[in-house]
């Protein structure tokens, strides 16, 4: 059975603003353990390490060179997927699904009519440090995460007031449902269990997306025993032991049946 063999990196929970990790991302490569061992071997023979580590082999300028050469013989002779997200913009996609969308649900507007949802994430990602007030700003997404994650009157009246706290008369459409209105249907949202902005679950799913494309049959996958990695393995085993019909389609490119 073919086998796709994946890591991650940048994986940081909840907490999508962290300045020293602003990227999350995963790979996969379907490869056996003898030409893992033979391109290893062939690019690095020197090597005494058994594990390459990017991270040390790039310090040292001679392996840049066999870094890319390695990299373009995979990319060349074998299947393989990156998947690298922002993830601030991906925040704000998550803010947009939970602290707006409900709000123009309930008022029988269709918010993903057209991506406007991709679209005013770009807004916000680019223009809204300028137009509400980068502090002010900050502390919005930094509340929005903590709502999410701890789920208390608190939090969620905290995130309200720090909507609140920007300038949000410049941009209504994305901060008046909550500074506004304080809409319930959104605080309902945020507060139902199990959600969260934990971006495993979408950097697995486009990792599947485009396995399920490249393999020819049924494959497994394998993956390190890292402590970052058990939140995709139990996202994994999820998929696995799903037996229904169903499709997730997260673009007009990426969808999983």
């Amino acid at each position: 059975m073919e086998c796709f063999r994946i890591d991650e990196s940048g994986y940081t929970g909840f907490d999508l603003l962290n300045a020293e990790q602003p990227f999350q991302g995963a790979a996969a490569v379907s490869i056996n353990d003898e030409e893992a061992e033979r391109l290893i071997k062939e690019h690095f023979p020197s090597l005494q390490a058994t594990e390459l580590k990017y991270q040390a082999l790039s310090r040292r300028p001679k392996n840049h060179p066999r870094l890319l050469g390695l990299l373009g013989d995979i990319h060349t002779n074998y299947k393989c997927v990156t998947y690298v997200c922002d993830k601030r913009f991906l925040l704000l996609l998550i803010f947009l699904d939970y602290a707006v969308e409900p709000f123009y649900f309930e008022r029988g507007i269709d918010f993903y009519a057209d991506g406007q949802n991709y679209s005013l994430a770009s807004l916000l990602y680019f223009a809204g440090p300028t137009l509400l007030d980068k502090g002010a700003f900050d502390a919005l997404l930094a509340a929005f995460q903590t709502a999410m994650k701890e789920k208390t009157r608190k939090a969620l009246e905290d995130l309200v007031t720090a909507a609140r706290k920007t300038k949000w008369n410049q941009l209504p459409e994305a901060i008046g449902p909550l500074a506004g209105y304080g809409a319930p249907e959104c605080l309902s949202a945020i507060a139902t269990p199990g959600v969260s902005t934990d971006a495993a679950l979408v950097v697995l799913q486009s990792l599947i997306s485009r396995m399920e494309v490249m393999a020819d049959g049924p494959y497994r996958v394998e993956h390190d025993q890292s402590k970052n990695l058990l939140s995709y393995h139990n996202l994994l085993e999820r998929y696995i032991n799903h037996d229904d019909e169903i499709e997730f389609r997260q673009s007009e490119i990426a969808s999983i049946k």
